[in-house]
């Protein structure tokens, strides 16, 4: 089976398209401010040629301009709240059988966030507060995108506490309405770097079949992407700078849990701008945090 991005045929029988090679992906390695991030990614091989990728610097440093952050666009999200900066950006292409083209692809970024207004008293180490950042994360891009007056997305699907690095860590999905809107799922990893940057890994699948999961599915698999995604979040690796890890333990002083919560659910989302309602286990305990 020959799989080629040159689209001859159209495809008519179910098949899983065909993306890069995971064991030949290089190795990357990022420096902010001391602490190392690592993980493996494959060469850059877009469906369309004129999607550029991005490139990290070998380190960077808040304040010799390294790293340049800017305002998120204010046509895509509820608040002007955070800046970030964009270290990583790659796609691939999924190709089909015989000349069926590319039938998928996958893009991934690695951003770096930071509050535009940081509290000085909270810590992203503090899983209670970490886990307040992700819903106002996603509060803050999904929950004005609407349609016919209900909401496009649901989030987050799929929370999944990573207690595999050195910080807490989560792994979720945002899925589309499809009874509001076409088919879509954008996955992400959120770590924590220092007391106030986190780290967002997004990858946004897409496959070339109309309908929702289960329709799509029986044209297009999902295997492939998905085992990319797995891998690469799979060889992501924190290791902190000493500053970083002395913040790390003030901010887990005297708690007895310090892990995230192992389920999050769907946050349910209002008119406010500030609209995240989550289980009341989830509410923050200021007296905790601070």
């Amino acid at each position: 089976m020959m799989n080629f991005q040159i689209k001859l045929h159209h495809q008519t029988k179910y098949c899983d398209p065909v993306g890069p090679s995971f064991p030949r992906a290089k190795k990357w390695k990022i420096e902010i401010e001391g602490t190392q991030i690592e993980f493996r990614a494959p060469k850059h091989q877009p469906m369309v040629k004129s999607v550029k990728a991005q490139y990290p610097e070998r380190s960077y440093q808040y304040n010799n301009h390294s790293m340049i952050f800017r305002s998120e666009n204010k046509e895509w999200v509820v608040e002007d709240k955070w800046e970030n900066a964009i270290l990583f950006n790659h796609d691939w292409a999924f190709n089909g059988p015989w000349f069926t083209g590319c039938l998928a692809h996958v893009s991934m970024s690695l951003l770096i966030f930071k509050s535009k207004e940081p509290n000085q008293d909270i810590s992203y180490f503090h899983p209670r507060a970490f886990e307040q950042t992700i819903g106002d994360y996603l509060t803050n891009h999904y929950s004005g995108i609407k349609s016919g007056g209900k909401h496009d997305y649901t989030a987050p699907i799929n929370w999944q506490s990573i207690d595999s690095l050195s910080v807490v860590a989560a792994r979720l999905e945002v899925i589309s309405d499809g009874s509001v809107a076409s088919y879509s799922k954008d996955e992400y990893l959120f770590f924590p770097i220092d007391n106030q940057h986190f780290m967002v890994l997004s990858f946004h699948p897409s496959r070339s079949a109309r309908g929702n999961e289960v329709e799509m599915d029986k044209k297009i698999g999902y295997k492939n992407l998905g085992a990319l995604i797995d891998n690469i979040i799979g060889s992501v690796k924190v290791t902190l700078s000493p500053e970083a890890q002395a913040q790390q333990t003030k901010a887990l002083e005297g708690l007895g849990d310090t892990s995230l919560v192992k389920e999050f659910p769907p946050m349910k989302w209002t008119k406010s701008k500030r609209d995240a309602v989550v289980n009341e286990d989830m509410r923050l305990n200021n007296s905790e945090i601070t």
